[in-house]
This record gives structure tokens, sequence and C-alpha cells, in this order.
């Protein structure tokens, strides 16, 4: 691991991954939909592009509904060739991420590909290991992954390092294969990313192995 405070998975400072609902209103919970600003809502606009934020209009509480992600095991292989092919520096996050959803909850696990000292966001753990668990809030656009801190603690490596806490948000899709698709990445607090984060949740397609 990197230090003794502080640890990444894939690109993001370990708490979680977190994905923006860039673009999209209305979706989401209780955290509002439409009309006027979510209050504490983070802003959102192009960097450099000059123009004035706007409120993000899902704000940063996550609904308490469950997201209907399918229940299912899924997988994405992110190597080096295949970071750098992306346009991506940090090659911590190359690994190979495998994603468990079950009744609204998931647990996500790294196993290292090239180097155990820098994959899975330098984490130094040789084989596949649990990561991050917790819970599934949103709706059929966006799922918010709400970190279960007492399971969290549990982990390897916890509670000796920071690990997730604030969490993450994004778009999803089911492809015609059952594959799942992520997109518009945004995290919270100190999992602060984004928005449009380009990680191992984005990059390719988490394929439906079970």
């Amino acid at each position: 691991m990197k230090g003794k405070s502080r640890t990444k998975w894939a690109g993001v400072t370990v708490a979680a991954l977190a994905v923006a609902a860039g673009g999209i209103a209305g979706c989401g919970g209780s955290s509002g939909s439409g009309g006027s600003p979510v209050a504490g809502a983070q802003t959102t606009a192009p960097v450099g592009s000059g123009q004035t934020p706007s409120p993000d209009p899902l704000g940063t509480k996550p609904p308490t509904t469950s997201a209907p992600l399918p229940d299912g095991v899924y997988r994405t292989r992110l190597t080096t060739s295949a970071l750098t092919h992306f346009g991506i520096d940090d090659l911590s996050q190359a690994g190979t991420w495998t994603l468990t959803v079950h009744k609204g909850r998931y647990t996500l696990e790294c196993g290292p590909i090239h180097d155990p000292a820098i994959d899975c966001g330098e984490s130094g753990f040789a084989h596949p290991t649990t990561v991050e668990i917790g819970f599934l809030r949103g709706d059929r656009h966006v799922v918010w992954h709400v970190h279960d801190l007492k399971a969290t603690a549990k982990l390897p490596g916890c509670p000796n390092l920071t690990c997730p806490t604030d969490g993450y948000r994004m778009t999803w899709s089911v492809g015609s294969h059952g594959e799942l698709q992520f997109a518009h990445f945004l995290g919270f607090g100190d999992e602060a990313s984004g928005p449009g984060a380009r990680n191992n949740w984005t990059l390719q397609p988490w394929t439906k192995i079970s």
C-alpha cells in the first residue's frame, strides 16, 4: 500500500469511486429532481470553458431507494497497455476488477495483473482482494455507491489506512449481452473526482460472468 494513511483504488483515492450524472437532470431519488438547485449541490462546468458552473441537480446525498442493477458477477480487466491506449497516465488502475451485485448490495474485488505494488490502486495485494463493500442506491439511470462503513472497516488494510467513506455515483446501463456500462463518474469527499472522471469503472464495459 502507498504509505500508511491513504490508498488508491483505480486512480481515485481509496474511499470509493463515484459516478457523476453530468447533464442528467431529474434522475436520482430523494436528492431532488428539476426545480430549484439542491442545497449543498456540487457544480459542474467544463474546465477552462469560461462558463459559470451550474448546480448539480442530484446534489451530494444519495437516495434511499436501491438502484435496480441486475444481480450477478461482472468483470473488467485493465492492463497497463489498455490504460496507455485510453490515454490514462495512472497505471495503478491496472488490475482484474470484479463487481458482485446482490439484492442492492455490492462488493468490489481487485487482483493484480502486472505488479502488486502498483496494480489495484497501489494496494500491494498479491492476490484478488475485496476493496469495497456497500450499497447501491439510485434508479434506472444513476447509481450511487454507498459504503457499508462497518464492513469496510474489516477489509484488509483497514483501519490502518484511510479507507473508503464518502462514495461516488455514476450513470449506468445494461448492454445487449448483459454487460454493465458506467459513465459520468463523480466522487465525493475523500473520494472527490470528476465530474466525468475516466477510471476503472468507466473505461470498459463490465462483462457478466455469472
